[in-house]
């Protein structure tokens, strides 16, 4: 396989619509050598690893509140009371709990 250059993986990901850094691709995979699986097996061709990171990424569960809001705000948000050093997964579980 032909090692692509980000500019060829950044046109690919643009064309196909994915929502992929194409250097994060490109550096993950130089520094591994371009193999893939469990077995490190020389990767066939790049386009179709991407677009298993592509299903990947469709694949994992949306987080339910931004990670970027304060917990507080949306503590108060919500009419609930924020707790100190609570995490955002404590606090998802107890939003949980109060809307069963």
């Amino acid at each position: 396989m032909k090692k692509p250059t980000i500019e060829e993986i950044a046109a690919f990901i643009e064309e196909k619509g994915y929502e992929i850094d194409a250097e994060e691709f490109w550096h993950k995979n130089e520094a591994v050598g371009w193999v893939v699986g469990k077995t490190c097996k020389p990767m066939k061709s790049w386009k179709s690893t991407l677009f298993t990171w592509h299903k990947n990424i469709e694949r994992q569960p949306k987080p339910r509140y931004n990670p970027n809001q304060n917990i507080e705000q949306m503590a108060n948000d919500l009419g609930l009371q924020a707790r100190p050093g609570e995490s955002w997964d404590d606090f998802n579980r107890r939003v949980q709990r109060t809307r069963h």
